[in-house]
């Protein structure tokens, strides 16, 4: 490992096309292993403070496949869209495959091939940094707090781009497919194990029959529904499916501005009792959905 992060460092200084490595298949799979490793021991670091950065800085995140079902969220989040992202970002690294690049040579008579040497260092971050600004894009906040924190909310996408790019040039684009896609998969697996269908309250006693909130990292299925019975300020029943958090307390007339978790979720309540809305806070503040 020390060795490759020595290697990872010199190409870092001054990125180089080479062609393919004789690297035999077995050689392929470590490399590919470790560059993985490294990637993921990012991601672990600076998860503490993506995490604090999104749910207290950055106001809205969505990515195109927050509104797929569990199955199309996999097929296009693991095989679809690593595959383009990488015909688009990594397929050009290489000048014999850059056909943009061998059509310039040729209208400039071969005066372009010359500059692609000389300036491939400039070539190869610009299709990290466009990697990583692609992801930026997934925030859907431009306020100027979050346009200046763009180098870390992207460091884990600009990190990742230039590992992929290593891989290509080193050993193939099909190795940057997996790894891409590798690095998808073990994320999905991660937040569907520890974090999809996870109650967030579940609560049931002498007055309330049932109040579950499920946090859902994944829709699973293809509607939405919201339905609420009030009378006389009090909520007697209340249920969605596949609702933000924020929206759900918003439609409840509820302030959301300290909500604590930005959660997709999906939430029952009944009560023949009944509930006022500040005791309906009050339960939040207390089960930690809500900050005081």
């Amino acid at each position: 490992m020390i060795t490759l992060i020595k290697e990872l460092w010199e190409f870092g200084k001054s990125p180089y096309e080479v062609e393919y490595t004789n690297y035999n298949f077995k050689e392929k799979v470590k490399l590919l292993f470790k560059v993985l490793l490294l990637d993921f021991g990012l991601v672990l670091i600076l998860s503490p403070l993506l995490i604090y950065l999104y749910e207290n800085v950055i106001t809205e995140t969505v990515s195109p496949i927050d509104f797929l079902n569990i199955k199309d969220s996999i097929l296009w989040g693991v095989l679809i869209l690593p595959v383009i992202e990488e015909l688009i970002f990594r397929l050009p690294l290489v000048y014999k495959h850059n056909f943009i690049a061998i059509f310039l040579n040729k209208i400039t008579k071969g005066k372009f091939r010359n500059f692609w040497i000389r300036f491939y260092k400039y070539i190869f971050y610009t299709s990290v940094i466009l990697f990583g600004l692609l992801h930026f894009l997934n925030l859907e906040d431009y306020r100027v707090i979050a346009i200046l924190l763009i180098p870390i909310l992207t460091i884990s996408q600009l990190f990742g781009g230039f590992l992929l790019g290593f891989l290509r040039i080193k050993i193939g684009l099909i190795w940057s497919i997996i790894a891409h896609s590798s690095f998808n998969l073990t994320l999905f697996l991660i937040a569907f194990i520890f974090f999809h269908n996870i109650d967030l309250v579940n609560i049931s006693n002498d007055k309330i029959e049932m109040f579950k909130i499920t946090n859902l990292e994944f829709k699973e299925k293809d509607y939405y529904y919201f339905d609420k019975l009030e009378y006389n300020d009090t909520l007697f029943f209340i249920i969605a499916h596949n609702y933000n958090l924020e929206t759900i307390l918003d439609t409840l007339d509820i302030d959301n501005s300290k909500l604590d978790t930005k959660a997709k979720v999906n939430l029952e309540f009944r009560s023949k009792k009944g509930l006022t809305r500040d005791e309906l806070i009050d339960i939040l503040v207390k089960e930690s959905i809500l900050e005081k």
